[in-house]
Protein backbone atom coordinates (compact mmCIF):
# COMPACT_ATOMS: atom_id res chain seq x y z
CA UNK A 1 0.00 0.00 0.00
CA UNK A 2 1.34 3.43 -0.91
CA UNK A 3 0.95 6.51 1.20
CA UNK A 4 2.40 9.99 1.33
CA UNK A 5 5.18 10.72 3.76
CA UNK A 6 5.89 14.37 4.44
CA UNK A 7 9.44 15.54 5.13
CA UNK A 8 9.67 19.31 5.39
CA UNK A 9 8.56 20.75 2.08
CA UNK A 10 9.18 17.49 0.25
CA UNK A 11 6.95 14.48 -0.03
CA UNK A 12 7.57 11.07 -1.45
CA UNK A 13 5.87 7.73 -1.87
CA UNK A 14 6.72 5.05 0.63
CA UNK A 15 5.91 1.39 0.18
CA UNK A 16 5.10 -0.38 3.43
CA UNK A 17 7.46 -3.18 4.31
CA UNK A 18 10.39 -1.83 2.30
CA UNK A 19 13.42 -0.95 4.41
CA UNK A 20 14.49 2.67 4.52
CA UNK A 21 17.92 3.74 3.28
CA UNK A 22 18.99 4.18 6.93
CA UNK A 23 18.00 0.58 7.70
CA UNK A 24 19.88 -0.67 4.65
CA UNK A 25 22.97 1.33 5.66
CA UNK A 26 22.78 -0.07 9.21
CA UNK A 27 22.65 -3.61 7.76
CA UNK A 28 25.80 -2.81 5.75
CA UNK A 29 27.49 -1.46 8.90
CA UNK A 30 26.59 -4.58 10.87
CA UNK A 31 27.74 -6.88 8.06
CA UNK A 32 31.14 -5.15 7.72
CA UNK A 33 31.68 -5.07 11.49
CA UNK A 34 31.06 -8.80 11.77
CA UNK A 35 33.34 -9.64 8.82
CA UNK A 36 36.20 -7.23 9.64
CA UNK A 37 36.08 -7.20 13.45
CA UNK A 38 36.54 -3.42 13.66
CA UNK A 39 34.29 -0.40 14.22
CA UNK A 40 32.27 0.68 11.18
CA UNK A 41 30.07 3.80 11.18
CA UNK A 42 28.11 5.71 8.54
CA UNK A 43 30.22 8.51 7.05
CA UNK A 44 29.59 12.04 8.30
CA UNK A 45 29.14 13.52 4.83
CA UNK A 46 26.92 11.06 3.03
CA UNK A 47 24.33 12.63 0.70
CA UNK A 48 23.57 9.33 -1.08
CA UNK A 49 23.44 7.44 2.24
CA UNK A 50 25.81 4.78 0.92
CA UNK A 51 29.21 5.53 2.57
CA UNK A 52 30.77 4.10 5.70
CA UNK A 53 34.02 4.69 7.57
CA UNK A 54 36.01 1.73 8.85
CA UNK A 55 38.03 2.60 11.97
CA UNK A 56 40.87 0.08 12.13
CA UNK A 57 41.97 0.74 15.72
CA UNK A 58 38.53 0.39 17.36
CA UNK A 59 36.41 -2.66 18.08
CA UNK A 60 32.70 -2.95 17.27
CA UNK A 61 30.64 -1.19 19.92
CA UNK A 62 33.38 1.28 20.84
CA UNK A 63 32.79 4.99 20.59
CA UNK A 64 33.83 6.79 17.43
CA UNK A 65 37.50 7.75 17.68
CA UNK A 66 38.14 11.47 17.41
CA UNK A 67 41.14 13.30 16.11
CA UNK A 68 42.84 14.11 12.85
CA UNK A 69 45.30 11.22 13.19
CA UNK A 70 42.59 8.54 13.28
CA UNK A 71 43.28 5.87 10.68
CA UNK A 72 40.26 4.99 8.61
CA UNK A 73 39.03 3.49 5.37
CA UNK A 74 36.06 5.02 3.54
CA UNK A 75 34.01 2.79 1.26
CA UNK A 76 30.70 3.17 -0.54
CA UNK A 77 28.13 0.75 -1.92
CA UNK A 78 26.58 1.00 -5.36
CA UNK A 79 23.05 -0.05 -6.29
CA UNK A 80 24.13 -3.66 -6.90
CA UNK A 81 25.73 -3.91 -3.45
CA UNK A 82 29.32 -3.82 -4.72
CA UNK A 83 31.90 -2.23 -2.41
CA UNK A 84 33.98 0.64 -3.76
CA UNK A 85 37.06 2.02 -2.00
CA UNK A 86 36.97 5.82 -1.74
CA UNK A 87 39.93 6.61 0.54
CA UNK A 88 42.42 5.26 3.03
CA UNK A 89 43.87 7.65 5.61
CA UNK A 90 46.65 6.47 7.88
CA UNK A 91 50.11 6.95 9.32
CA UNK A 92 52.91 7.07 6.75
CA UNK A 93 54.19 3.73 8.07
CA UNK A 94 50.77 2.19 7.46
CA UNK A 95 50.48 3.70 4.00
CA UNK A 96 53.94 2.39 3.09
CA UNK A 97 52.75 -1.12 4.04
CA UNK A 98 49.78 -0.86 1.66
CA UNK A 99 52.15 -0.11 -1.20
CA UNK A 100 50.00 2.28 -3.22
CA UNK A 101 51.18 5.80 -4.12
CA UNK A 102 49.70 8.20 -1.60
CA UNK A 103 49.75 11.91 -0.83
CA UNK A 104 50.71 13.63 2.39
CA UNK A 105 48.05 15.38 4.45
CA UNK A 106 48.32 18.55 6.51
CA UNK A 107 49.18 16.34 9.50
CA UNK A 108 52.84 15.35 9.81
CA UNK A 109 53.40 11.64 9.33
CA UNK A 110 50.00 10.97 7.78
CA UNK A 111 49.04 10.03 4.23
CA UNK A 112 45.92 9.57 2.13
CA UNK A 113 45.26 7.35 -0.87
CA UNK A 114 42.19 8.11 -2.94
CA UNK A 115 41.92 5.89 -6.02
CA UNK A 116 40.61 8.01 -8.89
CA UNK A 117 37.00 7.14 -9.58
CA UNK A 118 36.95 4.67 -6.70
CA UNK A 119 38.26 1.12 -6.76
CA UNK A 120 36.08 -2.00 -6.54
CA UNK A 121 37.18 -4.09 -3.56
CA UNK A 122 36.19 -7.34 -1.87
CA UNK A 123 35.93 -8.19 1.81
CA UNK A 124 39.34 -9.90 1.54
CA UNK A 125 40.84 -6.67 0.15
CA UNK A 126 39.36 -4.74 3.08
CA UNK A 127 40.73 -7.30 5.56
CA UNK A 128 44.18 -6.81 4.02
CA UNK A 129 43.95 -3.00 4.29
CA UNK A 130 42.70 -3.20 7.89
CA UNK A 131 45.58 -5.52 8.85
CA UNK A 132 48.20 -3.29 7.18
CA UNK A 133 46.84 -0.19 8.95
CA UNK A 134 46.89 -2.02 12.28
CA UNK A 135 50.48 -3.22 11.78
CA UNK A 136 51.56 0.26 10.67
CA UNK A 137 49.97 1.74 13.78
CA UNK A 138 51.94 -0.69 15.97
CA UNK A 139 55.16 0.32 14.17
CA UNK A 140 54.33 4.01 14.67
CA UNK A 141 53.66 3.47 18.38
CA UNK A 142 56.99 1.64 18.75
CA UNK A 143 58.84 4.42 16.90
CA UNK A 144 57.35 7.06 19.22
CA UNK A 145 58.21 4.97 22.29
CA UNK A 146 61.79 4.52 21.07
CA UNK A 147 62.13 8.25 20.41
CA UNK A 148 61.12 9.16 23.97
CA UNK A 149 62.80 6.17 25.66
CA UNK A 150 65.95 7.92 26.94
CA UNK A 151 64.57 11.44 27.30
CA UNK A 152 64.67 13.18 30.62
CA UNK A 153 61.81 15.46 31.65
CA UNK A 154 62.56 19.19 31.44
Amino acid sequence: MKEFQFEGKWRKFVVEGMPSSEEILQDIVNDLESKLGVLVLPAGYNPKNNKVNIYTQSKPGDEKPYGDMTQRITVSYDDEGEIELNAIIGHSRSMDRIGEPYNRTRMAGQGIWMPSGGKPVTINDLKYYVKQLQLGNEEEAQAVADFYKDRQPD
